[in-house]
C-alpha cells in the first residue's frame, strides 16, 4: 500500500480542492483485470485506499456554500498540517452556524463511481448491439464482481468482435463501443470491485 494514507473515517485531509474531512475509506486490490496497469504489484494486493469525503473549504478563509460530497484517491491526499488545521479552526470561529452545518452532513446513501470499458462490436448491427447492451447492463446487474458481468454479456450479446471486455490490447481507433460499470465506492467485496449496474453508448469511430 506504498503511496497511500491510511485515513479513516473523521480524518481531517488537504487535497487539491481544499479542507476535506473523511465521511468513508475503502481499500480497493489488484484485480486480474486491470493486473497490466501495475506491473509493481501482486494479485490481491492493496493499490488504492478510497475516500469519500466533505469538503469543507477551499484554501480561502470560507466555508463552501454548497454541500460537496466527492471520492478521492488517498494517493492524492494529505493529512492536515498546521498551517491549514489552523485555517479550518478560523472558519469554525468566523462561521459557526455554516460549521455547525458541515458536521452534521452524513452519507445518506451509496455513492457510485465508474469504470470504462471499450469495445468492438459489429458496426452493422451497432445500434441494436448497444441498446442490448445497455438493456442488460441497466437490469441484470446486483453487487456483481468483473469476471460475473463480462461472463453476463458475452453469453448474452451477439455481434461483440472483441475479446474481452477489459482488453488493454485493443486498438483505440477500433472502439466504437464504450462501456461503463458503475460500483459503490464503500461497498467494496472483500476489497475488489462489486458492480451494481452500467451503460453503453456508441462512440464514433474512423474506421466504420
Amino acid at each position: 500500500m506504498e503511496g497511500t494514507h491510511k485515513f479513516n473515517r473523521g480524518d481531517w485531509l488537504v487535497n487539491e480542492d481544499g479542507i476535506c474531512q473523511v465521511l468513508g475509506a475503502q481499500d480497493y486490490v489488484v484485480e486480474q483485470f486491470f493486473a497490466y496497469e501495475f506491473s509493481d504489484k501482486k494479485l490481491g494486493d492493496v493499490y488504492d485506499r478510497k475516500l469519500v469525503c466533505k469538503q469543507l473549504c477551499g484554501f480561502e478563509p470560507k466555508p463552501r456554500k454548497a454541500r460537496f460530497i466527492k471520492v478521492y484517491s488517498s494517493i492524492y491526499c494529505e493529512p492536515i498540517n498546521d498551517e491549514y488545521l489552523a485555517l479550518m479552526q478560523l472558519i469554525k470561529v468566523k462561521f459557526p452556524d455554516q460549521f455547525k452545518k458541515f458536521e452534521t452532513i452524513k452519507l445518506k446513501k451509496p455513492l457510485y463511481a465508474g469504470l470504462d470499458f471499450s469495445l468492438r462490436v459489429n458496426p452493422d448491427k451497432k445500434e441494436d448491439i448497444v441498446a442490448g447492451i445497455d438493456d442488460l447492463l441497466s437490469n441484470n446487474i446486483k453487487s456483481m464482481d468483473f469476471d460475473t458481468v463480462e461472463n453476463m454479456l458475452f453469453e448474452n450479446i451477439d455481434g461483440i468482435e472483441t475479446a474481452r471486455l477489459a482488453n488493454q490490447h485493443i486498438d483505440r481507433l477500433c472502439t466504437n463501443v464504450l462501456v461503463t460499470l458503475y460500483y459503490d465506492v464503500l461497498g467494496a467485496c472483500n476489497n475488489t470491485y462489486c458492480f451494481s449496474y452500467g451503460t453503453a453508448r456508441s462512440v464514433y469511430c474512423a474506421q466504420e
